[in-house]
């Protein structure tokens, strides 16, 4: 689908290219040597290493990060030496959340702090302005330059939700935090209002000489994590709005640092395809029902159809409800979301699990014909704050031939 979409020729102007791998000097103009070798030392060779309730590191987690911090460099190179006017980095995973020593929220290295230092320590960029529009607050942004003059970081985000900082009291040592804080249930003009009076005019009078921004689209109405009403249209504006201050105030220099989808990948010489649906129940949350139905963003027909070969299909989803629908094309489907049934009784089974479910694709690995099935019970829970004969999880599946192929 993305493939397609940009062979349109409204994108043939659009520059694609792959990005470098980091480098540890990269990371350590933000990040102390200490902190890098705790990373390392925790990093597993196998099996995962759960850094806090929602940080867990694979074998293949710092190469990731090391990526995500090298491509937002490559990208402050591109614009500094004007090859480009602007980018926009799509990488993985993110960084806000990380502070100087501190992992938290997904984030091991803070990419558009690393990109902001990379301009100034690279290219002599005296004032580096950082946006953040993501619906959660990046602490550890803020804490980074919270006493650094030279970069201004600003942020609209929901307030209270995670990680529990971003109050418009905070404001820096030297008055270069601007935090504007939106409530739940607030819209686009209420984001707009605070880009326009709380944003932009104090970006206008930092003058910066680089203009980066901390691109989270979780701030869309049908995001499940969060309470805030934005669309499409408003990403647009407001990223218009700070191209345009970049145009007058630093020649245009912009990077963006950053989901159904498809890609090919290959296990074992092998092809398969791995396929990704957006959450079936996006607007069950209270508040965020569209009248007396549910509304997801799951698109299994247009997931599937940017498969282009025969080759086995993995799913991921959210709900296993979708189990159901899935055709026999698809190998395996990987689902989470009933925590195992949570609440497990003897003799009963299953009772949380099984009254939204069913009891037979709440939890563990279930077959179809040729269609499989798995189920973890993940980590957290639902509806209640309790579990009962069902631990917290975290599966690894291993793909390859089936034992009789492997021996033939």
């Amino acid at each position: 689908m993305i493939e397609r979409i940009l062979e349109h020729e409204k994108f043939a102007t659009l520059i694609r290219s792959q990005s470098e791998q980091g480098t540890r000097d990269m990371a350590l103009r933000v990040h102390p040597e200490s902190y890098l070798q705790a990373l390392e030392a925790t990093s597993p060779r196998d099996g995962f290493a759960r850094l806090d309730s929602d940080t867990t590191m694979s074998p293949g987690t710092l190469f990731a990060a090391f990526h995500a911090i090298g491509g937002a460099c490559q990208a402050v190179d591109e614009v500094m030496r004007r090859d480009v006017n602007n980018a926009f980095v799509a990488m993985r995973p993110p960084g806000h959340h990380a502070e100087r020593a501190t992992p938290m929220g997904f984030c091991f290295f803070n990419n558009a702090a690393v990109a902001a230092r990379h301009a100034m320590a690279v290219h002599g960029a005296q004032r580096v302005a950082i946006m953040d529009f993501d619906v959660h607050h990046g602490n550890g942004t803020q804490d980074i330059f919270w006493s650094d003059r030279n970069v201004m970081y600003a942020s609209t985000h929901e307030m209270p939700l995670y990680p529990g900082t971003g109050s418009s009291g905070e404001r820096g040592e030297y008055n270069n935090i601007v935090n504007a804080p939106l409530s739940a249930g607030d819209n686009s003009v209420h984001f707009r209002e605070a880009m326009e009076v709380a944003v932009l005019p104090r970006l206008e009078d930092f003058s910066p000489d680089l203009v980066i921004i901390s691109a989270g689209f979780d701030a869309h109405r049908r995001d499940p994590l969060a309470n805030l009403n934005l669309v499409e249209a408003d990403f647009a504006w407001a990223t218009a709005k700070l191209m345009d201050v970049a145009d007058r105030k630093c020649g245009g220099r912009l990077v963006s640092v950053l989901e159904n989808d498809a890609v090919a990948l290959r296990q074992g010489g092998e092809k398969f395809w791995l396929a990704g649906l957006g959450d079936q129940l996006a607007d069950s949350q209270p508040g965020r029902r569209k009248g007396d139905e549910i509304a997801g963003i799951d698109d299994l027909t247009g997931a599937l159809a940017q498969v282009t070969d025969d080759a086995p299909i993995v799913l991921m989803a959210h709900e296993p409800m979708i189990f159901r629908s899935v055709p026999d094309r698809v190998a395996l489907t990987l689902c989470g979301h009933t925590h195992g049934g949570q609440v497990n009784l003897p003799l009963l089974g299953p009772v949380l699990g099984e009254l939204r479910f069913g009891p037979d694709i709440t939890y563990g690995h279930v077959q179809r014909g040729p269609r499989h099935l798995i189920v973890s019970a993940g980590l957290g829970e639902s509806v209640l704050p309790v579990r009962f004969m069902r631990p917290p999880e975290i599966v690894e599946i291993v793909l390859g031939a089936p034992a009789a192929e492997a021996a033939a």
